[in-house]
């Protein structure tokens, strides 16, 4: 489990400093939050049509507009409704991630 955590962390830093490397070049499409999610001005199409993993993991539909997301390293980006909602899901990702799939496809 700390060894997934850590992969993560690690992404979110790799993402995050890339976001802010963009804006430093003139680039206003994409900023990192202070919580180090990427924030895309709402224009990310993530899995489960946008819908909140974390809501999807707890067998609800709650959409989103994708501004609170990760992206792993297969290129598949997540939203969720909130940070908190993100760091929930983070907690246990693979049990979460197989729930929400799981919910997803029943809708």
């Amino acid at each position: 489990m700390r060894t997934i955590t850590s992969l993560f962390a690690a992404g979110l830093l790799a993402c995050s400093m890339t976001a802010i490397a963009a804006n430093d070049r003139g680039s206003n499409d994409v900023t990192a939050n202070d919580k180090g999610s990427v924030v895309r001005d709402g224009t990310v199409k993530g899995e489960y049509n946008n819908e909140c993993a974390w809501g999807l993991a707890n067998g609800k539909h709650v959409e989103t507009d994708c501004k609170v997301n990760m992206t792993r390293e297969d290129g598949k980006t997540y939203c969720f409704s909130s940070d908190k909602a993100m760091a929930n899901f983070m907690k246990e990702p693979q049990r979460n991630m197989s729930k929400a799939k799981e919910t997803y496809g029943r809708s």
